[in-house]
């Protein structure tokens, strides 16, 4: 009988113990880390600000991940909702540099990823910014799969009179990643946005295109740093 009281009281502190664990999790922010991938590799990238004729671009483009500068500032040419003239050819690459993104330069073994903007970070006018916070990027090669990871962390449940703060406007800025270390081939390139909790993450996956890695891609100047 009094090893049976035992039994049931251990039981019952643990489950006290775990109900406690739980209920501390669930108004508990943790800190917040890079995300990463079970043999994937850590990529640094550089960031381009979302550079138009009209200044900043504010709101989202869509632009198919490529290893050519120039597509990539024709796409841009062809969404900019301030162009008037967007249905007609793109100009040459030498008039859209003077427009989008002047500070960059055709770079050899370079992929340029439209992306919707998370993280925290200054833009550089000048050139590429490659100091960041709160996201990262892995190359997955069993899935040959590029993933930006866009990361935060918050309480599962927040008390009144916390802090809170104003949701960004969406904005479409430039990738600038090095594929020295991706082979040739098909590459999916995936955004994943993820909200960290202390027991459990939230995560969207959203897949940003398709990219074709050519070993014999243009080359050209390195980008001004």
């Amino acid at each position: 009988m009094r090893q049976k009281l035992v039994r049931k009281g251990f039981v019952v502190l643990v489950g006290l113990a775990a109900g406690i664990v739980i209920l501390v999790s669930l108004f508990t922010t943790p800190a917040t880390h890079d995300v990463h991938t079970p043999g994937g590799t850590s990529i640094i990238v550089g960031i381009a600000g979302p550079v138009t004729r009209n200044g900043p671009q504010a709101g989202l483009v869509s632009l198919t991940p490529t290893q050519s500068l120039a597509d990539v500032r024709c796409q841009m040419w062809h969404s900019d909702p301030f162009n008037r003239y967007k249905s007609a050819p793109c100009p040459s690459d030498l008039t859209l540099a003077e427009d989008y993104w002047p500070q960059l330069a055709q770079s050899p073994q370079t992929l340029y990823v439209g992306w919707t903007v998370c993280g925290t970070f200054w833009y550089n006018p000048n050139g590429l910014q490659t100091e960041y916070s709160l996201f990262n990027v892995e190359y997955i090669g069993s899935s040959r799969t590029l993933t930006i990871h866009c990361y935060s962390a918050r309480a599962w449940i927040r008390l009144p009179g916390g802090p809170h703060y104003a949701r960004a406007v969406p904005t479409t800025a430039l990738l600038v990643v090095p594929t020295n270390r991706i082979s040739p081939g098909r590459l999916s390139v995936v955004q994943d946005d993820r909200i960290e909790h202390l027991l459990g993450d939230e995560t969207t996956a959203t897949q940003l295109g398709i990219a074709t890695i050519d070993q014999y891609a243009p080359t050209g100047p390195t980008a001004i740093p």
